[in-house]
This record gives C-alpha cells, sequence and structure tokens, in this order.
C-alpha cells in the first residue's frame, strides 16, 4: 500500500537539516566566542570589520616600530650621556692637573686623555641590533676608525701626529719666529713683516699700540703686512711698553708686551734703554725676536695644534687638510688629503643631510620620528679634537718653553671642553634626543587609547554571546528532537493504518 506523507517528510527533513546546521554554528560560536569564522558571516558587519582590522594592524605596526626606536634612543641617551661626562671630567682634570711628564713625554692627564679617546671611540661606534647609531645613514658600518689609525696613521696613510707636526712646522717656520722676519731698516728702525701674503701659517699682525717716548710706530700696512718702529730723540722712559697684537692659527689672539728699564737684569719682554736711539733701537730688536722665539713656541705652537685638528677631523663632505710640503717649515698653502696619503677618521655618512634626519621613523599615518646622530657632528668631533691633541702632544721636561707650551695648550683643550656655546654641546643633542622620545611616548599612548576603541568596538561585532547562544541552541534541540518524533510517526503512516 502506498505511503502518505511524504511532502510533509520532506518539509520536516529540510527543517532537520537546517536546525542540524544552525546548532553546529552555535556549537562553533559557544567553543569558539566568535559569530563568525568568515567575514561573509558578519552579514552587514563585514565592511566595518574588515576596516577596523586593517585599522588595528596599523596600530600594531606603528607601536612594533615605536618599541624598536625607544630601545635606540635609550641606547643613545646612555651613550651621548657618558660622552658629555667624559668630556667634563677631561676638561676639569685639565684644571688640577701639573705639568709632569713622565718618560713618555706626556703627563698623567695627557695618558688619561688617551684612555678616554680611546672610549669616546667606543661608545661613537656603539650598535644596537647590527645598526650602528652614529654613523648617520651608513647604519651597517661602524663610523670612527680605530685610535691607533686616527694617530698613528695606517701604512701610507698619515694620521694625525703626522698632520699636527707638518702643521706645527709650517706656522713657526724654519727660524722659529713664527713666519715673521724681523729686521733693522737704518740705524733707528726695526721692521716686522709677514713672511707672505695669504699664507695661513704662522704669526699675522693685527694691531700695534705704544706710549714709548720718542717712538713712532706704522702698521699694520701693506702686502704682505708689516709694522715699523722708529726711535728718535728723547728716548723712552723707564716703564714704558709697547705691544704688539698678533692674530693665531686657531683664530684666537696674542698680545706681546716690551718693557723699557734703563738698568738691571734684562728679563723677558724687557729691553735696554740705550745711549742713544740707535742702541736703543737695537736692544729692542733682539728683545723681540727673543720675545717672538718664546711665543711660538709656546702660544702659537698650541694654536697650531687646534688648527691641525681643525685640518684633520673635519665633518661633512670637507675634506682632510694638509700642509702642501715637503718642505714644511716654508709652505705656503694647504691642499686636501687623499684617500692614499691620509686616514679618514670618520667613515659613517657624511652627505649633506642634518644628522638627526639621517634615521626617520613613521609613527602614526602622518607623523614621522628623526632620531639619527653622526659621529662627525660638532658636539662629538670637538670633543675628539681636543682628546687627541692631549694624547698626541709630547714635552721635554728639560725644556725651556715646554711647560708653558703646555699650559698654552691645556688652557685651548678646557676652554673647549667647556664651551658653553648652544650649538656645539652635548647638551643640545641630549635635548634634541629627549624631544623624540617624548613624540614616541606620546604616539604610543595614542596608539594604546586607539587600539582599546578599537578592540571593542570589533568584539561589538565578531564576539558572540554565549548566553544567547546556549538558549537557541537548547530551543533548537527541543525542536530537533520535535521534528525527529514527527518524522518517525510520518515514516510509519500509510492508508491503511490511517482508516
Amino acid at each position: 500500500m502506498t505511503r502518505i506523507g511524504s511532502a510533509q517528510q520532506s518539509v520536516l527533513l529540510r527543517q532537520i537539516a537546517n536546525n542540524r546546521t544552525q546548532m553546529d554554528d552555535l556549537h562553533r560560536q559557544i567553543s569558539s566566542g566568535k559569530v563568525a569564522d568568515t567575514y561573509g558571516g558578519l552579514g552587514s558587519e563585514r565592511g566595518m570589520a574588515v576596516s577596523l582590522r586593517a585599522e588595528k594592524s596599523d596600530i600594531e605596526g606603528f607601536q612594533n616600530t615605536i618599541t624598536l626606536v625607544q630601545t635606540r634612543l635609550q641606547v643613545m641617551d646612555v651613550a651621548v650621556g657618558q660622552l658629555r661626562k667624559t668630556a667634563s671630567d677631561m676638561s676639569s682634570q685639565m684644571i688640577i692637573s701639573g705639568y709632569e711628564p713622565t718618560d713618555t713625554g706626556q703627563t698623567l692627564a695627557q695618558i688619561q686623555a688617551g684612555a678616554r679617546l680611546a672610549d669616546a671611540v667606543d661608545t661613537l661606534n656603539t650598535d644596537v641590533g647590527g645598526r650602528s647609531l652614529f654613523a648617520g645613514a651608513n647604519i651597517d658600518e661602524l663610523p670612527v676608525v680605530t685610535p691607533k689609525e686616527m694617530l698613528d696613521g695606517a701604512g701610507d696613510k698619515a694620521g694625525f701626529r703626522q698632520i699636527m707636526d707638518e702643521r706645527r712646522q709650517a706656522d713657526v717656520g724654519s727660524d722659529g719666529m713664527g713666519r715673521l722676519s724681523l729686521a733693522a731698516s737704518g740705524a733707528t728702525e726695526v721692521v716686522l713683516l709677514e713672511d707672505v701674503s695669504g699664507s695661513p701659517f704662522g704669526f699675522k699682525l693685527d694691531g700695534l699700540r705704544t706710549d714709548l717716548t720718542g717712538v713712532t710706530t706704522t702698521g699694520p700696512i701693506g702686502d704682505p703686512s708689516g709694522i715699523t718702529v722708529d726711535f728718535s730723540l728723547p728716548l723712552p722712559e723707564d716703564s714704558e711698553q709697547l705691544f704688539i697684537s698678533f692674530d693665531l692659527p686657531d683664530g684666537t689672539t696674542t698680545e706681546l708686551e716690551l718693557t723699557a728699564i734703563s738698568d738691571g737684569d734684562i728679563g723677558v719682554g724687557e729691553f735696554l734703554i740705550g745711549a742713544d736711539a740707535a742702541a736703543t733701537a737695537v736692544n729692542f730688536q733682539a728683545a723681540l725676536g727673543s720675545l717672538l722665539e718664546r711665543e711660538a713656541e709656546t702660544s702659537l705652537s698650541a694654536a697650531s695644534m687646534q688648527a691641525a685638528a681643525n685640518d684633520f677631523f673635519t665633518s661633512g663632505t670637507d675634506e682632510v687638510q694638509r700642509v702642501d710640503g715637503p718642505p714644511f717649515d716654508t709652505a705656503t698653502g694647504l691642499r686636501d688629503g687623499t684617500s692614499d696619503d691620509t686616514v679618514e677618521w670618520y667613515i659613517g655618512d657624511r652627505s649633506d643631510t642634518p644628522a638627526r634626519e639621517t634615521a626617520l621613523a613613521r609613527i602614526d599615518d602622518n607623523r614621522l620620528v628623526a632620531y639619527g646622530a653622526r659621529a662627525d657632528e660638532e658636539a662629538f668631533s670637538t670633543m675628539i679634537k681636543q682628546f687627541a691633541i692631549l694624547a698626541s702632544a709630547t714635552f721635554d721636561p728639560a725644556g725651556d718653553n715646554d711647560q708653558a707650551r703646555y699650559t698654552a695648550m691645556g688652557d685651548r683643550v678646557r676652554d673647549t671642553l667647556s664651551n658653553s656655546d648652544e650649538s656645539k654641546t652635548i647638551d643640545r643633542v641630549i635635548g634634541e634626543l629627549a624631544i623624540a622620545q617624548s613624540a614616541l611616548g606620546e604616539a604610543s599612548d595614542r596608539h594604546t587609547s586607539a587600539d582599546n576603541m578599537v578592540t571593542t568596538f570589533l568584539s561589538e561585532i565578531e564576539t558572540a554571546d554565549i548566553n544567547e547562544a546556549a538558549v537557541n541552541l537548547l530551543s533548537l534541540q527541543t525542536q530537533l528532537q520535535a521534528s525527529y518524533q514527527v518524522t518517525s510517526m510520518l515514516s510509519n503512516l500509510s492508508l491503511v493504518n490511517f482508516l
């Protein structure tokens, strides 16, 4: 007998299948806590979910960048702080240290300067994860050569000691007079001339003033520049003076003081008033010559060290400058050092890009932070120069003028290391790096807040309501059980049974 209810059974079976699918989905929601496994399952909310997920990914990328750069900046902050302390300690030591050269020809302060130079080089060669922090854009290279190569050279390449010695010869000159010529003109006139017009070496006449009675002065005038001192009657009186000022190679000045005396022992910077103008002129010339030689060995030599350091420790695109010799003691100009004959102390990035901008990090859609640094920045190279000068100079304990030369050198080193000019100090670098750190912190806080908001919105869209899913699951189970019972009844229903 033909069974009835096949249509009803088909409908029930489809309902059972749908209920099973819904139950499986509810089971998945309860176990995973998610509304759907795919964006398609989110229905009309899928566009918003995709957008929020993209925003969350961007925030994560920015936060990873911030964390990485914060680590680098923390290391840089410690390094630059250590450099600042090293420079300060060296400046203080030059104030309290005395002049007692060891058998090496250097004082204990100079020996310590050599150790501090090595420490400074190590600090400037700091890297994090294989990235050099003070090499500008050349992050794969250590930016500063070793102290030994820097000072002593390598192979045929001259180091700083050789450059400094060549410059000293050029500044002091072959006769030790600082590239000046001193001569008599007639019986009563003394003439002091620069040797070559336009030469960068030696003393440069700056000014002349006097209260000497019976003396006529001219200059500095001419090309090359010169001064004249002409004696006549009446003769100078006791304790009257004449002053000559000079520009030195490092940009400083010095002034020589000559005093007339009528009798007694002749000291440095003094000349005896003679029986007449001619004799007085001879005495004046001799005193001036001795004073020039002494000043050339002291203040001029110390200034020459600074000039040599400026020539050698160049930055940016500037080339190392060397005396155009040999001979050096009569040279009249400088030349560019080459990669074949001169050590390059800094081998990092030498572009014209400002140092901070050699490393940029994007920390937000419209925000870049600049945090680069170069070892050849003036704040660092100034310190390296002074350490190199101290570590390179030598002195003879028995030398007549060596202690005065040491004092002149030490005064310049101390003044340079303690210079408060904001454009040169390490404090400025520390401040700029602190600004970058502050920007990173602020951006990180913004991203954390934004991430929390995005996470909340995504949770509302993607997270399933477990309680609701459980209630729906129980309801479906009840419906499914009823459907099974009805299906079973229909499967046994026939016309005979029905009748």
